[in-house]
């Protein structure tokens, strides 16, 4: 299979957009239990990086998507 990785900056707030694409590879469905990578992505950057991130088990690959605030890219604790 295939791994795409896209990513963007925003000109308005600095926030970084992240997409993870899998394509090529068997077909995916939902997991009958979450692993560390989906923890980690679902639970850890909320908590740690303020993001907002969805994991999406596609037919065709899984994608996920992260938007992280620029408050996380500077790593301070200010509203």
């Amino acid at each position: 299979g295939c791994i795409e990785v896209q990513w963007n900056v925003s000109d308005a707030d600095g926030a970084l957009d992240i997409r993870w694409t899998e394509s090529g590879g068997p077909a995916v469905g939902e997991p009958a239990h979450r692993g560390f990578g989906t923890l980690l992505i679902g639970r850890q950057l909320s908590y740690e990086l303020h993001a907002e991130s969805n994991i999406e088990f596609a037919p065709g690959g899984l994608v996920a998507s992260m938007h992280l605030p620029r408050l996380a890219q500077t790593g301070s604790s200010a509203p």
